[in-house]
């Protein structure tokens, strides 16, 4: 019987090479699980994605099927490898698996994918457990432009373009009012792209219109009536530009426009010195967190990177993470990353090994997703125009929105203290009771 086996293969070789038939072609390689967002109302179109990666045929055509009883048209043929998207709505709650199939120019058909877990739920009861509610908020000068929020005791403290830093008194939510203001060299129109609070500390960059000086401020605001600068760093190269940052001890990250990281050390704040730089993606930064030791900064239409900073003098680029859009926020909470992003999403990837984010899940909203911060068990997204979210993020694999409000500017980015959200909504301080 082996003899006749081989024989058999033998022949079948032979055949093959005379007449061109493939005899053992079984189709296309199986198609990755799709990817995208993974928690959604009924209704709420989603994007999702998958890829072919197979070596014996050059161009494959793909279909979904959306486990409604529902199947995509087949995409046009793409290359091996390219990224093939379709997009789906479901008009009932539950969970949904989205699988993916895919042929060959002869019609042979790969078997299904893996299936992506979708949770659709009713946008009527998506509230159950917050009532949120705007309660207060403070106006800002015309022009003012707040896009980033800290907090204090009682006081927020407002980074704004061309206003300068607001610090407010919010010990009566109702009725915020402006305590303190600090405003550095307004004759030269200068931006404050961002404010960090340690202790009695107030760190903020700083952009001017009519002077080529970046900075960095310490703020001593222990009164905060009465704001006083500490110490600077100052950067007055072209290729330098001061907007998003984050501290940690006596070392500031930051980063902004033309592609570096900096790590200063404020030790000494009357005389601080830069420790070490790094080049990152994309030309413009929007947000920087550190945890553990790794920097994650949201770089635009290049997703977000993670640098491994164990050795501040000699920063190095670890990995990136790729969500849908482009990356304006990021949030670390325990070993999970939360990136917020352009077309309203907020995703979520396991970043217990740092050279290698896994994707968890990914939720839609209806804007452009500007912020995020993660307290507990929840998500807070400032989706812009649509205003504040809240998003229950106990399980990261399928996260669920729990309620929003609407605001009446675009909402940036959030802190949130005990049972008040405070947005920063670019032309005023809201105020947002969450139960």
């Amino acid at each position: 019987m082996l003899r006749i086996r081989g024989y058999g293969l033998v022949l079948a070789a032979m055949l093959l090479a005379v007449t061109g038939c493939d005899l053992f072609k079984l189709g296309p390689s199986i198609p990755l699980k799709p990817w995208g967002t993974t928690s959604l109302r009924v209704n709420q179109s989603a994007t999702f994605y998958t890829t072919v990666e197979d070596a014996s045929t050059d161009s494959v055509s793909v279909r979904f099927d959306f486990g409604d009883g529902a199947y995509s048209d087949w995409s046009n043929f793409v290359a091996v490898g390219e990224t093939v998207s379709m997009s789906h709505s479901w008009n009932a709650p539950g969970t949904y698996y989205v699988k993916a199939q895919a042929k060959d120019v002869d019609d042979n058909r790969s078997v299904w994918s893996v299936g992506l877990a979708v949770s659709v739920s009713d946008s009527t009861q998506s509230s159950d457990s917050f009532n949120l509610q705007v309660v207060g908020h403070f106006d800002f000068d015309f022009n003012s432009d707040a896009i980033r929020i800290a907090k204090k005791d009682n006081f927020v403290l407002l980074a704004t373009h061309m206003g300068g830093l607001y610090i407010i008194d919010v010990s009566n939510p109702q009725n915020p009012v402006e305590a303190g203001r600090y405003v550095p060299d307004s004759a030269s129109r200068p931006y404050v792209n961002d404010v960090k609070v340690v202790g009695n500390y107030a760190y903020i960059a700083v952009t001017y219109m009519y002077k080529p000086d970046k900075e960095v401020e310490v703020l001593d605001v222990s009164n905060p009536s009465s704001p006083t600068l500490v110490g600077a760093y100052q950067d007055t190269s072209d290729n330098v530009y001061f907007e998003y940052l984050y501290v940690v001890d006596s070392l500031v990250y930051v980063v902004g426009q033309y592609y570096n990281l900096h790590i200063i050390n404020f030790k000494n704040p009357s005389a601080p010195t830069l420790v070490g730089k790094v080049q990152i993606a994309d030309y413009s930064h929007y947000d920087i967190f550190v945890a553990n030791d790794y920097a994650y900064v949201a770089c635009n239409d290049w997703g977000a990177q993670v640098v491994d900073v164990h050795d501040p003098s000699n920063p190095q680029v670890l990995s990136t993470v790729s969500p849908s859009g482009d990356v304006y926020g990021v949030f670390v909470s325990g070993n999970k990353l939360y990136t917020a992003s352009t077309g309203g999403h907020l995703t979520i990837y396991d970043v217990q090994d740092p050279a290698h984010p896994t994707q968890l899940s990914s939720l839609g909203f209806s804007d452009n997703a500007n912020g995020v911060l993660v307290s507990g068990n929840y998500a807070y997204v400032a989706d812009h125009t649509a205003g504040l979210y809240v998003v229950d993020v106990s399980n990261p694999e399928l996260p669920v929105v729990k309620g929003g409000v609407d605001t009446p500017g675009n909402a940036w980015s959030i802190v949130v203290d005990g049972n008040y959200a405070y947005v920063a909504d670019f032309t005023s301080l809201q105020i947002v009771r969450l139960r």
